[in-house]
């Protein structure tokens, strides 16, 4: 997906899979937006449409005269921080309101029941990504903090401070993503540091698993 159009690879071997074809018109301004569940892929397209594309590329849009007024008064200058995770068949979209500054407000869309649920604000988070990890629903703020969006007890930290300088600058370009298969969450950081004498960087890194 580009930023004005969405492209398959055509070719049906190592040799021929160099040949892209566009399948649609519809690109993104806001590549954090893009998440795929039960073989379709969802995002917001740079009309500022909530689209839905199937295994037979057909693209229909799940915004349009439903939700599409709430979309299109997100600032133009804060697209590219429109971000979006799935859980459950469920997705959750971060994004700014009209005259906001930053991604404190979320829009909740059931792919099951195909419900646009009342987006809420939260106070006390700025999105920077969202992705599910195990059975939680995890995401980056723009502060460099990672957080669990729906723990029992509301908004909770679940990583520590000591990364927040290091990782906060790449999560405001879009330098630095987590990405996940299955179970498995993996991290691709990349850290800057002084080198002269005397300075010292310790990574520490803590894994988890359960069952």
């Amino acid at each position: 997906i580009t930023d004005k159009s969405s492209w398959v690879m055509a070719g049906r071997n190592t040799t021929s899979l160099n040949r892209p074809r566009r399948v649609c018109k519809h690109g993104t301004n806001s590549p954090w937006s893009v998440v795929t569940n039960r073989n379709e892929i969802y995002w917001l397209d740079q009309e500022k449409q909530f689209r839905r594309m199937n295994g037979d590329y057909s693209v229909d849009s799940l915004s349009k005269n439903r939700y599409d007024n709430i979309f299109d008064n997100i600032p133009d200058d804060y697209l590219y921080r429109v971000c979006a995770g799935v859980k459950r068949d469920v997705i959750h979209i971060g994004y700014t309101l009209s005259g906001g500054v930053n991604n404190v407000t979320i829009a909740i869309y059931d792919t099951v029941e195909d419900i646009w649920q009342r987006d809420a604000t939260l106070a006390d988070t700025t999105f920077g990504m969202i992705y599910p990890y195990l059975d939680e629903l995890r995401c980056w703020t723009q502060d460099g903090y990672l957080q669990e969006l729906d723990a029992a007890t509301g908004t909770v930290d679940v990583g520590t401070a000591s990364i927040t300088a290091a990782i906060r600058p790449f999560i405001e370009t879009g330098e630095f993503a987590p990405s996940f298969h299955e179970k498995a969450q993996y991290f691709t950081p990349w850290v800057y540091c002084q080198s002269d004498a005397g300075n010292s960087l310790t990574i520490s890194i803590t894994g988890r698993q359960k069952g």
